[in-house]
């Protein structure tokens, strides 16, 4: 669930895109959020004016003509993206991280803005929890979701003063009373356990003790009150910061999950005291955005230099971090993430297609856990790339991977291995939402041949040899052996490689159904390449829930597997590449998808 400043910065990065805008068209691209929405949500929203956009509590509100607001929720996942339709630039930006995965898209509307720019605003949510609604504004005070909410947490409506009568008399914790809707509207956990950590107060203390006998607010009860609704907006300066070069061309708004004090226009870029030791973040969140206080809005920037007067960008903070001298560890952390220095493999981009090269041939190519991390942040990458469509795993010509690297497992006992969750990072691979191919030559033994596995295709040469020899060290596969081989070839083979450690050549694997095809050694990678080529020109949108649609049927009943390939099969009719693909079909032309 969004905390309380994250929504404030939604909203700041939405408001000069869609304040004034006319909505031409709304798009329903997956009528599939858990809550419904609206009757006729497109055709009651198309051809309105919004005339401004502003919050209450955690609920983004447009004020539409007409005397209707449309409530939206970001749920618990939920992000908004910003596009321009004729490649104008923006009055303002806002883009997510987790919105960059447009298979997750929902709902698309479509804008003629003030200054004559064609911009679609797409809200994007992978859990499906966001919710949006029309409401009257005559009703709006008494909707269920807004009648009795109670003080607003920004500017200077909280304060003693007006917590003071709240709490007068009452017992009850002073954690659940800052917590409750009624009295405090959108106030999340962190920053109420933040506020009274601050203050040194128990969150079981009685709230009817922070008011005196005639009713009045102590200090105690000023100094409850959550940071980030203070006039200052003090913050908490121990939290880490990631810095990075904003990439040629690239809109970048990021949120932090609290204000930093000193971020202000033409001011320094962070306080002197900004950064901790050792870049160790105070508690276990991973940083998310950055909210820049008293802005009226985000501004598109391609660097530092080019921002406009007044303004200021995420992309022009960092660039005075990364100009000051003290701010070193910035610099380095910024270096370190930008140089993508793999030590155990190499990484290429062939057009639409990523390639990735196990490379330890003095070893021949053994899976360590530096390779792992190495191949699963590489991932990580081409995951949220919208330039790479497809993925090729390959290794050298005597080995894909000749198994696990003994020499990380040999010193371990139980306790550690079952601690550290040995091998279980490999996961990030199966969990990969891009299609994947492995082009196998030589050796695919033990965690090579399961790393195979976990791909969606296999391209084997005619050299390959595929075995899960476990057995003869005294362990069983760990990395999903057991379970995937005998999905794709069956109990009976199965049971004979895990059991004997025997190898099996690549005619025996392409008649088992573990090999797609094979080929010459010397074509390997190039075919592996020209097939995820095809596959990335593809719609990527459908190639994805094609490929979830094909692994569900190793995983449910084949019932369900039906009605989800249907599902998906309908939602795909909300997309534009549907309608260019059977259009191109009609027509006797090549298709041009957009992805989208």
């Amino acid at each position: 669930m969004p905390e309380l400043p994250e929504v404030e910065t939604v909203r700041r990065g939405l408001e000069p895109v869609m304040a004034g805008a006319r909505i031409e068209r709304v798009a329903l691209a997956r009528p599939d959020l858990r809550f419904p929405l609206p009757e006729n949500f497109a055709g009651r929203l198309a051809g309105r004016r919004i005339e401004g956009l502003g919050r209450r509590a955690k609920y983004l509100l447009a004020d539409l003509e007409g005397g209707t607001v449309l409530a939206m929720h970001l749920g618990m996942s939920g992000s908004f993206r910003i596009e321009s339709r004729d490649q104008t630039s923006l009055p303002g930006v806002f883009v997510h991280p987790r919105s960059s995965d447009r298979l997750h898209d929902h709902v698309r509307f479509e804008l003629a803005t003030t200054t004559a720019a064609a911009v679609s605003v797409i809200f994007n949510d992978p859990r499906r929890f966001g919710y949006m609604s029309l409401i009257d504004k005559a009703d709006f005070d008494a909707h269920p979701h807004f009648r009795g909410l109670g003080i607003e947490p920004t500017g200077n409506a909280l304060s003693g003063a007006a917590l003071a009568p709240l709490f007068a008399g009452r017992a009850a914790p002073l954690k659940a009373a800052l917590l409750d809707q009624k009295v405090v509207a959108g106030l999340g956990n962190i920053y109420v356990c933040e506020a009274l950590w601050r203050s040194k107060l128990s969150p079981r203390r009685a709230t009817g003790t922070l008011v005196t006998a005639k009713g009045a607010p102590t200090k105690r009860l000023d100094e409850a009150r959550p940071p980030h609704t203070r006039d200052d907006l003090r913050c908490d300066r121990r939290r880490r910061v990631l810095a990075e070069r904003l990439p040629p061309g690239r809109r970048l708004a990021r949120l932090f999950p609290a204000f930093l004090r000193g971020l202000r226009p033409g001011g320094r870029a962070l306080p002197a005291r900004g950064l901790p030791r050792r870049r160790q973040a105070d508690r276990p969140i991973r940083p998310l955005d950055l909210l820049l206080p008293d802005l009226p809005a985000l501004t598109t920037v391609a660097s530092p230099a080019t921002a406009p007067a007044g303004h200021i960008a995420f992309a022009a903070v960092i660039g005075q971090a990364w100009q000051n001298p003290r701010r070193r560890s910035v610099r380095r952390m910024s270096r370190r993430r930008s140089a993508m220095n793999y030590e155990t493999i190499k990484v290429e981009t062939r057009g639409r297609v990523g390639l990735l090269t196990f490379n330890r041939p003095k070893a021949m190519n053994a899976l360590s856990v530096q390779m792992m991390r190495e191949v699963v942040q590489a991932l990580q990458a081409f995951q949220t790339d919208a330039k790479i469509g497809a993925v090729v795993l390959t290794g050298s010509e005597k080995a894909f991977a000749a198994g696990a690297d003994i020499k990380d497992m040999q010193e371990l006992d139980f306790a550690e291995a079952l601690t550290m969750d040995l091998w279980g990072e490999w996961e990030g691979l199966g969990r990969f939402r891009k299609p994947t191919i492995a082009a196998v030559a030589g050796y695919a033994l033990g965690g090579g041949c399961e790393v195979a596995l976990m791909c969606d295709i296999v391209i084997a040469a005619d050299n390959a040899k595929f075995g899960q020899p476990e057995i003869t060290l005294g362990v069983i596969p760990g990395m999903g052996g057991t379970q995937r081989l005998a999905r794709s070839i069956g109990k009976a083979k199965t049971m004979d490689l895990c059991l004997t450690g025997r190898l099996m050549d690549v005619q025996e694997a392409e008649r088992c159904g573990l090999v797609a095809r094979i080929v010459p050694a010397t074509d390997l990678v190039e075919e592996a390449l020209r097939t995820a080529d095809k596959i990335a020109n593809f719609s990527l949108p459908a190639v994805m829930l094609a490929k979830e649609a094909v692994n569900l049927a190793f995983e449910g009943p084949l019932s369900e597997g039906l009605r989800f390939e249907r599902r998906m099969f309908h939602s795909l009719f909300a997309t534009e590449d549907q309608s260019e693909g059977m259009e191109a079909f009609v027509q006797k032309r090549s298709p041009q998808f957009k992805n989208r």
